[in-house]
């Protein structure tokens, strides 16, 4: 199989990999449409945007119930708290390249779960679209109000003449929040000031509420996961084998190295990165691999005159390794797979060649270095699934690279099979 074909599987393979399969329950609660708090588990995302739908079991049950925000008033698991309300927001886009021309709005109506940041005698809820688009909203009577906050593309501005577009930018949810705090003349100043992001209007409602006597029922708290970083030993075994091909070498080429199992060792860092409950990380990897085989051949034969090739190759490499993995957290249990590639570093290079002949029983010999044009580095691809349980590590690794060969026209394409164990320890 080629370099190319290698690859090709390896991008389908993780492109396709069912994100879906991992589920992480932990202690919380849901409010039904009766006001009724139930405690339980809800299976916690970490959600970047915000769900459609939440699945919960009951304590000390293991069926599985699913929620939508039809389904329920809120709920809450970790930090964070939920509630479900129809808002009505502006769907048009947000993005620079793709902003609307037209001034008007493009208002949508649904039914949605909104996180609570602060409630009380002023709330502040923020919903983030299917887009990536943030939506903040204030409660007045009962009802959830939409902070109006738009870009777009005005092109009648004198601005535009030059480039012919000019990003507008409405706001008018300062005039909003404005009569919302009660025109309080020591909030202007900070309204004024404030961008429509999450971290500008929370600390807005923080002054707000820290120059009242009020004291809000709730306040989200901006607690953030933080990324882990973890460091790991591995030894095991590697098996390797060489193929060789190309006409300038027959006995190679045409030769029947065997498998080579030899020791190999490493060690390793390991960034997990927080968003989507842990799913992915880098890897950095240095790894010591080694292989030794060796073949004789016949290479040539008439009467009593014979040629012998023996070859023997004692090669080992030092490899760092880079690579993208995606995580299957199940409690203690972690199962991963990983792609990269691997820059093969030569450590050490024993390869020899012996020609033997033999003519009317008398033999000589000859012994020089068998690949004059020896590769000096070894790139490659490498695939891997393993296991974490509670620290400890196994791994099996397939890798891919060149080979030793830098011969025009004669390859020498290097399979690697690692089967390592090992101990992980994160900060």
């Amino acid at each position: 199989m080629t370099f190319k074909k290698i690859t090709v599987i390896i991008i389908m393979i993780f492109s396709n990999i069912n994100l879906t399969a991992q589920t992480n329950f932990e202690a919380g609660f849901i409010i039904n449409h009766e006001g009724d708090t139930l405690l339980g588990l809800i299976d916690n995302r970490y959600w970047e945007l915000h769900p459609t739908f939440i699945h919960f079991k009951h304590l000390n049950q293991e069926q599985t119930f699913r929620f939508t925000p039809e389904d329920i008033a809120g709920f809450g698991v970790g930090k964070i708290v939920f509630q479900s309300h129809k808002i009505e927001f502006d769907n048009s886009p947000y993005k620079t390249n793709e902003l609307s021309r037209s001034p008007i709005p493009e208002m949508i109506e649904m039914r949605a779960f909104v996180q609570v940041l602060f409630a009380g005698e002023k709330s502040l809820y923020h919903y983030k679209d299917i887009h990536g688009k943030n939506h903040f909203f204030i409660d007045i009577n009962n009802e959830l109000v939409w902070l109006h906050y738009r870009r777009y593309l005005n092109v009648n501005k004198p601005q535009a003449r030059n480039t012919g577009l000019y990003i507008e930018n409405v706001e008018r949810y300062k005039g909003q929040l404005l009569s919302y705090l009660d025109n309080d003349t020591g909030i202007k100043s900070h309204v004024e000031k404030t961008s429509y992001n999450r971290k500008s209007l929370v600390k807005l409602f923080h002054h707000y509420y820290d120059g009242h006597n009020y004291t809000p029922h709730f306040v989200h708290s901006d607690f953030k996961l933080k990324t882990k970083i973890g460091f790991g030993l591995m030894a095991g075994i590697s098996l390797t084998k060489m193929d060789f091909k190309g006409p300038a070498l027959p006995w190679l080429s045409e030769g029947h190295f065997p498998t080579s199992t030899k020791p190999t060792f490493g060690v390793g860092i390991e960034i997990v990165f927080p968003r989507n409950n842990y799913k992915h990380s880098a890897i950095g990897e240095i790894v010591y691999t080694s292989f030794e085989t060796q073949d004789t051949y016949l290479h040539y034969q008439m009467g009593d005159f014979e040629t012998y090739k023996h070859t023997y190759f004692n090669i080992s490499y030092l490899k760092p390794r880079v690579l993208y993995q995606h995580n299957f957290n199940f409690n203690n249990i972690k199962l991963f797979g990983n792609a990269g590639l691997s820059f093969g570093m030569l450590m050490n290079d024993e390869n020899v060649e012996i020609t033997e002949r033999r003519e009317y029983g008398t033999m000589t010999s000859e012994t020089k270095s068998e690949v004059t044009n020896i590769r000096k580095f070894d790139p490659g691809i490498v695939a891997g699934i393993g296991m974490n349980y509670n620290g400890l590590v196994f791994k099996v690794t397939y890798e891919i690279s060149k080979g030793i060969s830098e011969i025009v026209g004669f390859s020498s394409v290097t399979d690697r099979y690692y089967f390592t164990l090992g101990y992980s320890l994160f900060d």
